[in-house]
């Protein structure tokens, strides 16, 4: 039995890989049924990042914000709606504008 074993290692680990694939796969690409709750953790420290007026905390707000944003973009590698990630990239440059210039950054944006 062992010399079995021994002369099909290979078969082994390929069809071990087909398993993690297919189980990772079902894990991220969300086609197992069930529908992809968005995360409103990302948008609250979004929004507090939009809101913060203490130039001393606007820097971790927005690192913050931009870590969960990151986070979330990960969670939609492998899905299809475009509408989300461009949510999730306008979100982004948005903060990127106020790391630049957070004292100028508009009350429309905020608002956002």
């Amino acid at each position: 039995m062992s010399a079995f074993f021994a002369t099909t290692w290979f078969l082994w680990w390929l069809f071990a890989l087909v398993i993690i694939a297919w189980w990772s796969w079902r894990m991220f690409s969300g086609h197992d049924g069930r529908p992809h709750k968005p995360s409103a953790h990302w948008k609250s420290l979004y929004r507090q990042a939009l809101v913060e007026r203490d130039e001393s905390k606007i820097g971790v707000r927005i690192q913050e914000a931009e870590g969960a944003i990151l986070l979330e973009l990960a969670t939609q590698v492998f899905r299809r709606d475009d509408t989300r990630r461009t949510a999730l990239q306008e979100a982004l440059n948005n903060l990127d504008r106020l790391r630049q210039s957070p004292s100028r950054i508009s009350d429309e944006t905020r608002a956002a």
